[in-house]
């Protein structure tokens, strides 16, 4: 057809995508397009833009649904809050977002079923980290926002077992990795286990509560823990956001709390 690296714009039949390639055979980049486009030269996209005069192979065939969510194993991760702007599918690690022109702008993510993610400040995996299981609508609120330089992904932590009631478990890193410690009565000051300013998740056991406190001997601001926590560090709650390394002593309570019984005058 004489057409190699030529086309300039597109019409495509309703109901039907085209993919278009860079290089015969349906190699190098590709671009999709479920609907006309008139100069691709012009083009808000800069994707767009790039395929002008670069077209060298075409694939045709019905529009494929857009999937509503990440697949197991896999993120997207979203240039803007609220899972707005450039979005980049991650299933493998990635370990420098330069290469992939990502570098410090990720500011929202999504996760598929049964998946962790670890973002990092730095390339090669180094600097603070950000660990979720879950989607985050906006790294703002876990001071992580435009950070991120690498990503590691990993199966979602399943505490298989749990503590003995009246017991529980803290972690030293978040999705309750690291050195464990068990609890099964108050400790006045976590040096006793040389655990001093390290938890970072916190495993109950069945019917028990338990309360951090920020100093030794019960000392500081406290945290009332009623429920498994997996990252103090990425939870919505100021405090128990504060208390990431933070820890230096505990209480433990067995049982529910009695109800207060009012009065009758």
């Amino acid at each position: 057809m004489n057409f190699n690296d030529l086309a300039r714009s597109i019409k495509v039949a309703d109901g039907t995508q085209a993919k278009v390639f860079e290089h015969i055979l349906y190699q190098g980049r590709l671009l999709i397009f479920k609907s006309n486009n008139a100069c691709f030269a012009t083009n808000s996209n800069v994707a767009v833009q790039a395929f002008d005069h670069l077209i060298s192979s075409i694939q045709l065939g019905p529009i494929v649904p857009e999937p509503t969510a990440p697949a197991q194993g896999c993120v997207w991760v979203y240039q803007h809050c609220g899972y707005d702007g450039d979005k980049k599918e991650f299933c493998v690690d990635n370990a420098n977002f330069v290469t992939i022109n990502f570098n410090d702008i990720a500011s929202a993510i999504r996760v598929g079923p049964n998946t962790q993610a670890t973002l990092f400040e730095h390339i090669n995996y180094e600097g603070r980290s950000l660990v979720t299981t879950d989607d985050l609508t906006c790294f703002i609120n876990n001071d992580f926002n435009d950070l991120g330089s690498s990503i590691k992904l990993s199966p979602k932590p399943d505490p298989a077992s749990s503590p003995a009631a009246g017991c529980v478990w803290i972690y030293q890193d978040c999705g309750y990795q690291g050195t464990k410690v068990e609890y099964c009565a108050d400790d006045p000051d976590f040096r006793n286990k040389n655990f001093n300013d390290l938890g970072s998740a916190i495993v109950l056991g069945p019917n028990t509560q338990a309360t951090l406190f920020e100093h030794i001997n019960y000392d500081g601001r406290q945290l009332s823990i009623t429920a498994n926590r997996s990252c103090f560090y990425n939870d919505p709650d100021d405090l128990t956001r504060a208390f990431n390394d933070l820890s230096s002593s505990i209480k433990i309570t067995k049982g529910h709390r009695p109800c207060k019984r009012k009065s009758v005058f």
